[in-house]
């Protein structure tokens, strides 16, 4: 009997075991377009956050706390997630 998860992931691609990770991903340098800043406030306080970006302080802080790169998740990977969400959408509308 094929199983639910074999039909859903059927043509999406290679397994994640056999997907190539990137070992260390290389930091994402935010470079700012001028040098004005304004103050961000969030439940670590306050901190400088370039004015010309649209993000917020948890957006400044993770910059600098995480290893962010331009990697993206794989497309089959994508695939799957949208087949999820699909299936919920059609799920909760038949529910009401």
């Amino acid at each position: 009997m094929t199983s639910f998860f074999s039909k859903l992931f059927k043509g999406l691609g290679p397994k994640p075991e056999s997907v190539n990770r990137v070992s260390s991903a290389p930091s994402l340098s935010v470079k700012t377009m001028t040098n004005d800043f304004r103050t961000e406030t969030d439940t670590f306080g306050p901190i400088e956050v370039a004015s010309d970006r649209y993000w917020g302080a948890q957006a400044q802080r993770s910059l600098g706390n995480f290893k962010i790169g331009w990697e993206k998740q794989p497309l089959p990977i994508v695939r799957a997630l949208g087949i999820v969400k699909r299936a919920a959408a059609e799920t909760n509308l038949s529910l009401g």
